[in-house]
């Protein structure tokens, strides 16, 4: 009888979710209360009824859940936390870690530490109460899920931008030093976290929160979305397009080109040296040549070092 209410409740709330059946359904859990309370007053062998305390007991978490849950949740806040608190003091308190690589590690510890908060952080102390139970109100509830949503999509997000800057480099190296540059990527990395901001800012109408009776008669609050089943799944569907499948597919062709470019530039190195017979003349054997005026080798050696000083001067501009 106990289970039966307890199904019999979240059905209802489940219909009420998505108003449909709601007055049925509401008729079905008061009358499935009704018997129970009746057979709880009426009957007077202990082992038949069913307690007050047993109802509530059903509605909370259990004992061995409560445990495991609140030292995971902990665990994994403090230690995922402070870690991406870390490498994002280090990129910018130390000016030789601001590179194009750590940029994007970045942008990923920052997702990672709203995902911690909204989602983990949250969930620590609503193991110790009923469940589903919402305690910060309607407006955090909003902002807690835009949070979510935000984290995880900007962290999708930058890691497809980091892949292709990575494939980049290594398929294309001249072109990574024009492109790849930590002003573009600073440029990219704004970009991609102000689209993923307008992205989810529906989140802010979306999440709400109702207030619903339990069996026991207390009232709690719970944090969940307005919209029908079809609309949410829609949105659901979007996001999975958007943030999941189009990342993933592209990540994995992009660095499969980078293995393969990898592994011909190892065939590449592993090819035997020809005979210096059947080397074709190099500039540097050109000036080696007792033949060659030496005045045109001094003149030549000369054009050659500025030339190489020139060379060296825009790669340190282009690094900085």
């Amino acid at each position: 009888r106990n289970s039966k209410i307890i199904n019999t409740f979240f059905r209802c709330k489940i219909d009420n979710y998505w108003h449909l059946n709601k007055i049925l359904c509401q008729r079905r859990y008061f009358q499935e209360l009704g018997d129970a309370m009746e057979l709880h007053n009426s009957s007077s062998n202990a082992s038949s009824t069913i307690s007050l305390e047993e109802l509530e007991a059903t509605l909370k978490w259990e004992l061995p859940y409560l445990t495991v849950a609140f030292i995971l949740f902990t665990t994994l806040f403090v230690v995922g936390f402070f870690g991406n608190v870390l490498v994002i003091y280090v990129v910018f308190k130390s000016a030789k870690m601001r590179t194009l690589t750590n940029f994007y590690l970045v942008s990923l510890a920052f997702a990672d530490c709203l995902v911690l908060i909204s989602g983990t952080l949250t969930a620590i102390p609503e193991v110790f109460f009923y469940k589903e139970q919402w305690l910060y109100g309607s407006v955090m509830c909003a902002v807690f899920v835009f949070m979510q949503y935000l984290g995880i999509n900007a962290s999708a997000l930058s890691i497809t931008a980091f892949t292709i800057e990575r494939y980049i480099g290594i398929c294309h190296p001249m072109k990574a030093q024009i492109i790849c540059t930590a002003r573009r990527a600073k440029a990219i990395i704004a970009s991609l976290w102000i689209f993923s901001i307008l992205y989810n800012a529906c989140w802010f109408y979306l999440a709400t929160t109702y207030t619903q009776q339990l069996p026991n008669n207390k009232t709690i609050q719970s944090c969940t979305f307005r919209i029908s089943r079809e609309q949410y799944r829609a949105i659901y569907m979007v996001d999975l397009l958007l943030f999941y499948i189009v990342p993933l597919v592209l990540t994995c062709v992009l660095y499969t080109l980078i293995g393969l470019a990898l592994r011909n530039s190892t065939n590449d190195m592993k090819k035997p040296i020809n005979n210096k017979q059947n080397e074709k003349p190099t500039i540097q054997r050109l000036i080696t040549d007792k033949s060659i005026n030496k005045d045109f080798q001094q003149s030549f050696m000369g054009d050659r070092k500025d030339l190489l000083k020139r060379m060296e001067n825009a790669r340190l501009q282009v690094r900085t």
